[in-house]
């Protein structure tokens, strides 16, 4: 099923909300406040797996964020790095894969500002 980005939030953020067991996220960049955006509503007991390419130019330049890092050890979530990720994907419950062309940012997953 293709889903237009709005689609594809709402779809995430049902699927995340309801994953009981384990959640893995790769996504070339991550920003900190859309990713906060999308685990806020995880429950306490979830297994959590991200994956980002963090190289140091896109750390540099801000496309990601090192406090993403941070919030998932905080979290007792894994982080993993892979310098050639391109891919962006959500693998809920090894249930449910949803692939797309969005990384985590505010632009990306067409997140609005309160701002």
């Amino acid at each position: 099923m293709l889903l237009d980005s709005e689609d594809f939030l709402d779809r995430l953020n049902s699927s995340i909300a309801a994953a009981t067991g384990r959640l893995v996220i790769a996504s070339a960049y991550i920003k900190l406040d859309a990713f906060k955006m999308i685990v806020e509503n995880l429950k306490a007991n979830l297994s959590v797996t991200v994956v980002s390419r963090w190289e140091l130019k896109d750390l540099v330049v801000g496309v990601s964020d090192l406090e993403v890092y941070e919030l998932c050890r905080e979290n007792g979530w894994e982080f993993g790095i892979n310098t050639k990720l391109h891919g962006k994907l959500f693998l809920i419950d090894d249930k449910e894969l949803l692939l797309g062309s969005a990384n985590i940012t505010k632009s990306g997953l067409n997140l609005k500002s309160n701002a």
